[in-house]
């Protein structure tokens, strides 16, 4: 058996109080075409509900005050005692738990409702991403001894030393050179000469470190020097030296480490959700605060085949422009304007040809599908499912489901998606309560494990805000809203937000802080304050349920009208902090938010 009435599980927005005008004109519709006088008859029109009953058997009855109230025959509000109005079953739409929703001209400005249209234009993906300048690593190198001895003279002695090929570095005394240089000068010295033992006493010296010009120098010579002088065999600076005046060495020792800075990488971090818009040899345009308006360009020369886990970001190289004009210098074509280990911005652009664009604030997204309101004629409104494509600045591009021309809602959407989920709930559409219930994890975002620390403080101090208002006290409130709006700042930091989504992540913290600067000097400001904060709260909540510390309950009172009436609480047991003490246990949970295991 059927029970009489049934507490619909849908996330019924309590937003329905807010445009309290639309549940009251809808009602005196719907009463005014079965008996002018059902306001004040609630049995005649009772009587008439269960003879609709008879014949239309799929006939809902719901609450015009209480909307969340729906039952499948005819009775009373088991809220407010007021009798339930028949609601004729809606044609289902292509989203689940929605239905089309009719307004008159009073209604659309009650919501402040507007439409555009759905436009064709040149798609230019523009992502900025940060960046670490770093030296050519191919162009690292590592000056070790060729022989054991000691050093005589060392001519480079310090760091930051610009040193170029066949530059001196030191001179050693080494009695292993100096045997090979009297070996070389008498086999050259001589009139008949062999030239394989010539050739082989110059190809020790070579593997002794010495150069071609200096081996000519010594041919004949019969005043052999006893140090001899070892030069570079590479560009570069010295980044690092090892060695000092006087010091014994041996073979293999590394001495110096040179870098040439002639050609200088950008290494930039690409988030995963915008790897599919990048390819090698795109042009890149990158800026620094320490070259304030000056912008340097290069291309993308790699694109790393992995994702870091924490950060879920992929390196990418980016090679700067000029490094081709300077092969035989070691020196910074762009001087010591860009140095390793500067930060910078990268800005990249991805044309993605004509593509259709709705505004962002248009598409309704609840993690699992996404969907738009299309204006079939004036005053009456559809819900339509959209493939979406990549977010471009403020619109998003639409793959299917639009065609340029058409009209979507862009301002008043939430409010108008809150009817027409009412409206459908009431028909008994309840495709969207199983589609949540098959696919529990739909709205994954990608919240780094860094973010968890504010999360814990944000979920803590509104918990707090919560407990006072229950307790009917707002002494502590300007310090506990201070505190939320710190947290709300820290998440966001660059290192705590999302893989994806990021715009309308950041979107959703701004509407937290708007919300905070409502008026709360009385307990009954303090209470709207947090009837607004709590909506956004349970919106946000639903999309992200990385972002929820432990199974949450979504509750709601009957008897508030002043503000949105749902809130979050953690017990099972409800404690209103709408009525305070007045009425502790008003009101009803809606909803279990489930906290997603990472």
């Amino acid at each position: 058996m059927k029970p009489l009435f049934k507490y619909s599980s849908k996330r019924l927005n309590i937003l329905a109080f807010s445009i309290v005008a639309l549940a009251t004109i809808g009602c005196q519709q719907r009463s005014n075409e079965s008996d002018d006088h059902a306001q004040h008859n609630h049995q005649q029109h009772g009587a008439s509900a269960s003879a609709d009953s008879a014949s239309k058997p799929d006939t809902k009855y719901q609450c015009s005050m209480h909307p969340n109230i729906v039952a499948d025959q005819a009775g009373k509000c088991p809220i407010c005692g007021m009798d339930l109005q028949p609601v004729e079953p809606i044609a289902l739409t292509n989203v689940p738990g929605r239905s089309a929703v009719s307004l008159t001209d009073r209604q659309r400005q009650l919501i402040n409702l507007r439409t555009t249209e759905v436009e064709r234009i040149r798609a230019i993906k523009t992502f900025s991403v940060p960046g670490v300048i770093q030296h050519d690593h191919s162009k690292v190198y590592t000056i070790s001894a060729w022989t054991s001895g000691r050093i005589e003279e060392l001519i480079v002695n310090q760091e930051e030393t610009e040193v170029h090929k066949g530059d001196p570095l030191y001179h050693i005394y080494s009695p292993t050179i100096y045997a090979a240089l009297q070996d070389y000068a008498n086999l050259t010295r001589g009139s008949v000469q062999n030239q394989a033992l010539i050739e082989s006493a110059r190809f020790r010296l070579l593997q002794l470190g010495l150069l071609d010009d200096q081996i000519d120098a010594l041919k004949g010579e019969t005043d052999i020097p006893r140090t001899i002088e070892i030069r570079s065999q590479a560009n570069g600076l010295v980044m690092m030296k090892k060695i000092n005046q006087g010091q014994y060495i041996k073979e293999g020792d590394s001495l110096y480490t040179l870098v040439d800075l002639s050609e200088l990488w950008l290494i930039v971090d690409i988030y995963e959700s915008d790897l599919t818009h990048l390819a090698t040899g795109q042009r890149v345009t990158a800026s620094t605060p320490a070259v304030p308006n000056e912008q340097f360009t290069g291309s993308i020369t790699l694109i790393n085949h992995h994702v870091d886990p924490q950060t879920r970001t992929a390196k990418a190289r980016v090679v700067f422009d000029g490094a081709e004009t300077s092969t035989q210098s070691v020196s910074n074509p762009h001087g010591h304007r860009l140095l390793p280990d500067m930060w910078m911005t990268a800005r990249i652009e991805k044309d993605l040809g004509e593509q259709l664009v709705i505004p962002r604030e248009a598409l309704f997204d609840t993690g699992n599908r996404q969907y738009v309101f299309v204006e079939e004629e004036p005053g009456r409104y559809t819900p339509q499912a959209v493939n979406i494509g990549a977010e471009i600045e403020n619109h998003i591009i639409i793959n299917s489901g639009l065609e340029a021309g058409d009209r979507v809602v862009f301002d008043g959407v939430f409010l108008l998606d809150s009817e027409s989920l009412l409206r459908a709930s009431a028909s008994g559409d309840t495709r969207d309560s199983a589609s949540r219930e098959a696919s529990p994890q739909a709205h994954v975002h990608g919240l780094p494990f860094s973010a968890q620390e504010s999360l814990d403080q944000f979920w803590k101090t509104y918990f707090e805000i919560r407990d006072s208002l229950t307790a009917d006290r707002i002494d502590s409130l300007s310090t506990q809203i201070d505190s939320l709006q710190q947290n709300i700042d820290s998440l966001k930091d660059a290192q705590h937000l999302p893989a994806t989504g990021k715009f309308l992540y950041l979107k959703t913290l701004d509407s937290f802080s708007q919300q905070l600067s409502h008026p709360h000097s009385t307990v009954k400001e303090a209470r709207i304050l947090f009837g607004h904060l709590s909506q956004a709260i349970i919106t946000w909540a639903q999309a992200t349920p990385e972002a929820i510390p432990s199974d949450l309950h979504i509750a709601s009172c009957p008897m508030w009208t002043s503000s949105p009436a749902q809130w979050i609480q953690t017990e099972t047991t409800l404690e209103n902090p709408f009525m305070g003490s007045a009425m502790l246990q008003c009101g009803a949970i809606e909803e279990t938010l489930n906290a997603l295991k990472r």
